[in-house]
Protein backbone atom coordinates (compact mmCIF):
# COMPACT_ATOMS: atom_id res chain seq x y z
CA UNK A 1 0.00 0.00 0.00
CA UNK A 2 1.44 3.58 -1.30
CA UNK A 3 1.95 5.77 1.67
CA UNK A 4 -0.01 8.81 1.07
CA UNK A 5 1.80 11.98 0.46
CA UNK A 6 2.69 14.64 2.77
CA UNK A 7 0.35 17.18 2.34
CA UNK A 8 2.63 20.75 1.24
CA UNK A 9 2.30 23.26 3.73
CA UNK A 10 2.88 26.79 3.18
CA UNK A 11 3.57 29.38 5.56
CA UNK A 12 3.03 33.30 4.99
CA UNK A 13 4.37 35.86 7.20
CA UNK A 14 1.67 38.34 5.88
CA UNK A 15 3.91 42.00 7.35
CA UNK A 16 1.67 45.87 7.44
CA UNK A 17 4.62 48.28 6.71
CA UNK A 18 6.11 50.24 9.72
CA UNK A 19 5.00 53.52 10.69
CA UNK A 20 5.32 56.11 7.84
CA UNK A 21 5.67 59.73 7.86
CA UNK A 22 2.27 60.42 6.79
CA UNK A 23 0.80 57.91 9.35
CA UNK A 24 2.06 60.65 11.81
CA UNK A 25 -0.17 62.87 10.27
CA UNK A 26 -2.63 60.41 9.77
CA UNK A 27 -2.94 61.19 5.76
CA UNK A 28 -4.03 58.48 3.62
CA UNK A 29 -2.25 58.13 0.32
CA UNK A 30 -1.49 55.04 -2.33
CA UNK A 31 0.04 57.09 -4.92
CA UNK A 32 3.81 56.48 -4.88
CA UNK A 33 4.60 59.98 -5.64
CA UNK A 34 3.40 61.08 -1.93
CA UNK A 35 5.42 58.35 -0.23
CA UNK A 36 7.85 60.18 1.99
CA UNK A 37 9.02 56.66 4.04
CA UNK A 38 9.27 55.63 7.06
CA UNK A 39 9.14 57.85 9.72
CA UNK A 40 12.05 57.62 12.56
CA UNK A 41 10.00 55.21 14.91
CA UNK A 42 9.10 53.59 11.80
CA UNK A 43 12.99 52.75 11.14
CA UNK A 44 13.45 51.44 14.06
CA UNK A 45 10.46 49.01 14.32
CA UNK A 46 12.12 47.77 10.70
CA UNK A 47 14.91 46.90 12.40
CA UNK A 48 12.91 44.83 15.23
CA UNK A 49 10.33 43.25 12.85
CA UNK A 50 14.39 42.09 11.25
CA UNK A 51 15.27 40.41 14.18
CA UNK A 52 11.90 38.96 14.64
CA UNK A 53 12.22 36.88 11.80
CA UNK A 54 15.72 36.26 10.77
CA UNK A 55 15.90 32.87 12.13
CA UNK A 56 12.83 32.00 9.74
CA UNK A 57 13.46 30.19 6.54
CA UNK A 58 12.32 32.30 4.29
CA UNK A 59 12.59 31.78 0.28
CA UNK A 60 11.14 34.91 -1.27
CA UNK A 61 9.74 38.31 0.23
CA UNK A 62 6.78 40.62 -1.81
CA UNK A 63 6.26 43.38 -1.05
CA UNK A 64 4.19 46.31 -2.09
CA UNK A 65 6.19 48.79 -4.19
CA UNK A 66 5.32 52.19 -2.22
CA UNK A 67 8.81 53.15 -0.66
CA UNK A 68 7.04 52.36 3.17
CA UNK A 69 6.70 48.85 2.23
CA UNK A 70 9.82 48.54 1.11
CA UNK A 71 11.88 50.40 3.61
CA UNK A 72 10.10 48.10 6.44
CA UNK A 73 11.45 44.75 5.01
CA UNK A 74 14.71 46.16 3.38
CA UNK A 75 16.50 45.44 6.79
CA UNK A 76 15.79 41.98 7.08
CA UNK A 77 16.50 41.63 3.30
CA UNK A 78 19.83 43.05 3.79
CA UNK A 79 20.48 40.68 7.22
CA UNK A 80 19.84 37.12 5.77
CA UNK A 81 20.65 38.37 1.96
CA UNK A 82 16.59 37.62 0.99
CA UNK A 83 15.24 38.61 -2.49
CA UNK A 84 12.93 41.29 -2.57
CA UNK A 85 9.65 40.85 -5.94
CA UNK A 86 7.97 44.35 -5.93
CA UNK A 87 4.27 43.94 -6.67
CA UNK A 88 2.11 46.72 -7.70
CA UNK A 89 -1.13 44.14 -6.83
CA UNK A 90 -0.24 44.74 -3.25
CA UNK A 91 -0.24 48.69 -2.70
CA UNK A 92 -2.65 50.11 -0.81
CA UNK A 93 -6.20 50.53 -1.86
CA UNK A 94 -6.29 53.79 -4.61
CA UNK A 95 -7.75 56.73 -2.30
CA UNK A 96 -8.46 58.31 -6.09
CA UNK A 97 -9.86 62.21 -4.89
CA UNK A 98 -8.86 61.52 -1.16
CA UNK A 99 -5.39 60.89 -1.59
CA UNK A 100 -3.49 63.50 0.80
CA UNK A 101 -6.66 63.53 2.96
CA UNK A 102 -6.66 63.61 6.77
CA UNK A 103 -8.92 61.45 8.33
CA UNK A 104 -10.38 64.16 9.78
CA UNK A 105 -11.12 65.66 7.25
CA UNK A 106 -12.69 62.98 5.02
CA UNK A 107 -14.85 62.70 8.24
CA UNK A 108 -15.86 65.90 8.19
CA UNK A 109 -16.09 66.02 4.52
CA UNK A 110 -17.80 62.81 3.56
CA UNK A 111 -19.71 61.43 6.59
CA UNK A 112 -21.14 58.77 4.33
CA UNK A 113 -18.15 57.10 3.30
CA UNK A 114 -16.30 57.80 6.72
CA UNK A 115 -19.62 55.45 8.54
CA UNK A 116 -19.31 52.73 5.90
CA UNK A 117 -15.03 52.94 6.73
CA UNK A 118 -13.75 53.68 9.76
CA UNK A 119 -14.56 51.50 12.73
CA UNK A 120 -15.76 54.20 14.80
CA UNK A 121 -18.87 54.19 13.73
CA UNK A 122 -21.38 51.45 14.00
CA UNK A 123 -23.61 49.88 11.13
CA UNK A 124 -21.50 50.94 8.14
CA UNK A 125 -21.05 48.69 5.23
CA UNK A 126 -17.62 48.29 4.02
CA UNK A 127 -19.10 47.06 0.87
CA UNK A 128 -20.65 50.13 0.03
CA UNK A 129 -17.09 52.23 0.12
CA UNK A 130 -15.39 53.84 -3.51
CA UNK A 131 -12.61 55.33 -3.30
CA UNK A 132 -10.13 55.28 -6.60
CA UNK A 133 -11.25 51.95 -6.58
CA UNK A 134 -13.78 49.95 -4.67
CA UNK A 135 -13.50 47.86 -1.58
CA UNK A 136 -14.43 44.88 -3.21
CA UNK A 137 -12.78 45.55 -6.06
CA UNK A 138 -9.24 45.83 -3.88
CA UNK A 139 -10.51 43.23 -2.02
CA UNK A 140 -10.32 41.24 -5.41
CA UNK A 141 -6.66 42.60 -6.36
CA UNK A 142 -5.68 41.75 -3.01
CA UNK A 143 -6.83 38.01 -2.77
CA UNK A 144 -5.92 37.06 -6.45
CA UNK A 145 -2.22 38.27 -5.50
CA UNK A 146 -2.01 36.38 -2.31
CA UNK A 147 -3.33 33.31 -4.16
CA UNK A 148 -1.05 33.87 -6.90
CA UNK A 149 1.99 33.94 -4.13
CA UNK A 150 0.82 30.84 -2.26
CA UNK A 151 0.23 29.00 -5.58
CA UNK A 152 4.05 29.91 -6.94
CA UNK A 153 5.39 28.78 -3.40
CA UNK A 154 4.13 26.19 -2.67
CA UNK A 155 5.28 24.47 0.82
CA UNK A 156 7.48 27.43 1.51
CA UNK A 157 8.27 30.07 4.08
CA UNK A 158 7.08 33.50 2.44
CA UNK A 159 7.02 37.26 3.46
CA UNK A 160 4.04 39.03 2.23
CA UNK A 161 4.67 42.94 2.61
CA UNK A 162 1.70 45.44 2.57
CA UNK A 163 -1.17 48.15 4.05
CA UNK A 164 -3.34 48.04 6.69
CA UNK A 165 -6.28 47.58 4.55
CA UNK A 166 -4.91 45.24 1.90
CA UNK A 167 -3.73 43.24 4.79
CA UNK A 168 -7.57 43.30 6.32
CA UNK A 169 -8.96 42.30 2.62
CA UNK A 170 -6.80 38.87 2.73
CA UNK A 171 -7.52 37.90 6.60
CA UNK A 172 -11.07 39.20 6.08
CA UNK A 173 -11.63 36.89 3.04
CA UNK A 174 -10.09 33.59 5.16
CA UNK A 175 -13.61 34.27 7.48
CA UNK A 176 -16.22 35.36 5.34
CA UNK A 177 -15.29 38.81 3.35
CA UNK A 178 -15.72 42.57 4.22
CA UNK A 179 -18.22 42.39 6.59
CA UNK A 180 -15.11 41.91 9.01
CA UNK A 181 -13.38 44.51 8.08
CA UNK A 182 -13.97 46.15 11.02
CA UNK A 183 -13.80 43.81 13.78
CA UNK A 184 -10.00 43.79 13.69
CA UNK A 185 -6.89 45.52 14.03
CA UNK A 186 -3.47 45.35 11.61
CA UNK A 187 -0.51 47.51 13.64
CA UNK A 188 2.42 49.26 11.77
CA UNK A 189 5.20 46.61 11.26
CA UNK A 190 3.02 43.76 12.87
CA UNK A 191 3.26 40.26 11.69
CA UNK A 192 -0.14 37.96 11.27
CA UNK A 193 0.67 34.07 10.20
CA UNK A 194 -1.58 32.14 7.65
CA UNK A 195 -0.47 28.44 6.24
CA UNK A 196 -1.66 27.14 3.10
CA UNK A 197 -2.28 23.82 1.97
CA UNK A 198 -4.53 21.77 -0.45
CA UNK A 199 -3.27 23.56 -3.19
CA UNK A 200 -3.66 26.92 -1.90
CA UNK A 201 -7.18 25.71 -1.62
CA UNK A 202 -7.04 25.30 2.59
CA UNK A 203 -6.38 27.86 4.75
CA UNK A 204 -5.49 28.75 8.74
CA UNK A 205 -4.59 32.14 10.57
CA UNK A 206 -2.68 30.66 12.99
CA UNK A 207 -1.97 34.36 14.75
CA UNK A 208 -3.13 38.03 13.96
CA UNK A 209 -1.19 40.91 14.41
CA UNK A 210 1.66 40.30 16.56
CA UNK A 211 3.41 43.05 17.82
CA UNK A 212 5.66 41.91 20.19
CA UNK A 213 8.75 42.10 18.48
CA UNK A 214 8.32 46.13 19.22
CA UNK A 215 8.08 45.82 22.61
Amino acid sequence: MKKPKEEKVTEVFLVRHAQSKLNLKDIFSSDPKNDFGLSAKGKAQAKKLAQRLKKEKISVIYSSDLRRAVETIKPLADLNGYKIVLDKELREHDMGKYELMTQEKLEAKFPALARNWFSKYDGGDPSKVVLGESFPGAEKRLWDAFLRIVKKNEGKQIVIVTHQAPAKFIIGKLFGGLKYFKNFTIGNASVSLITCWNQGKSFKLQYLNDMSHLR
